[in-house]
């Protein structure tokens, strides 16, 4: 039996991947009206706010070094402020059951910075499961690829959440080196996003019109919904790092295309169409995810 083996830091990553889908069907609703950049930075102010509340209320936000706040910030400026934006844009720009099986690819890199970085020396059911997930994107490129009529997809739509996978593979490294010193994943996560809130608005003149921050209220109340679930899949996930390990944990996390086939089919009926090669390309990404951390 697999579940009963997982760890608390397995069955954290379960519960991110699942409650990290419901931020991005909240944030596909609320973008038909505002931009991904107004996502994020109320996404982020708000578990920022959750984050350091909760650490404020346990005590150990006044426990933190100058050393764990540095890579904690470092952490949240490059994944939550670089690596989320482009995972927005890719569900903005190619959809959300298109881009997130894209993205969640991310365990790909993960097991070669864990190999270089932590040490870790995964062994042949790693390297399939690293396999399925590379045919899973794959199968997803050639069926958007197909579908898309814009030219060159690859250094169009696709970029986004490809390097949006890189770059969240690497997070959890450096959450990894600031747990070293500070070891608590509440204030490591409001330091994280309150980061990733300044590296957004400080990045705002590059992005052009997709960095306009205004919104209405139906855009609002919808990216609150999604704040909500990004600040639990957050507490989960930034727990895991701690718990368990990444090269567990990280496949574990990136179910979230199960999740996601299957809300937008239920909610996103006109937004979305899922086609079987979606179906199996999450399936494929998922599957290596399992091989990953069951069999390793």
């Amino acid at each position: 039996m697999i579940l009963p083996s997982l760890g608390p830091g397995e069955l954290f990553a379960i519960g991110s991947s699942l409650t990290y889908s419901g931020t991005l069907i909240c944030v596909r609703q609320g973008m038909r009206t505002a931009t991904p950049t107004a996502a994020l930075f109320v996404i982020a102010v708000v578990v920022s706010l959750a984050g350091l509340a909760a650490a404020a209320v346990q005590g150990t936000l006044w426990a933190l070094t100058w050393k764990a706040f540095l890579w904690f910030a470092a952490t949240g400026a490059l994944g939550m402020g670089v690596g989320n934006l482009m995972s927005f844009v890719g569900v903005q720009r190619m959809g959300v059951s298109r881009s997130t099986p894209v993205t969640d690819a991310a365990p790909l890199w993960g097991a070669a910075f864990a190999v270089f970085f932590l040490g870790e020396r995964p062994g042949p059911p790693v390297l399939g499961g690293t396999v399925f997930i590379v045919a899973g994107v794959a199968l997803l490129s050639v069926s958007f690829a197909r579908e898309e009529s814009k030219g060159d997809w690859f250094t169009g739509a696709m970029v986004f959440p490809l390097t949006a996978s890189v770059i969240l593979a690497f997070s959890p490294i450096m959450a990894r080196w600031g747990y070293a010193h500070h070891p608590d994943p509440m204030t490591a996560m409001g330091v994280a996003f309150a980061a990733g809130s300044v590296t957004l608005l400080a990045g705002r003149p590059l992005l052009g019109a997709s960095a306009r921050l205004g919104v209405d209220r139906r855009a609002l109340a919808w990216f609150l919904g999604g704040a909500v679930f990004n600040a639990l899949a957050s507490a989960c996930i930034w727990s895991a790092f701690l718990y368990g390990e990444i090269s567990k944990v990280l496949p574990l996390s990136r179910l979230t295309p199960v999740w996601v086939v299957a809300w937008s089919w239920l909610f996103l009926g006109r937004l979305e169409r899922i086609t079987w090669r979606v179906v199996l390309a999450a399936a494929l990404v998922v599957g290596g995810g399992v091989l990953v951390t069951a069999f390793r």
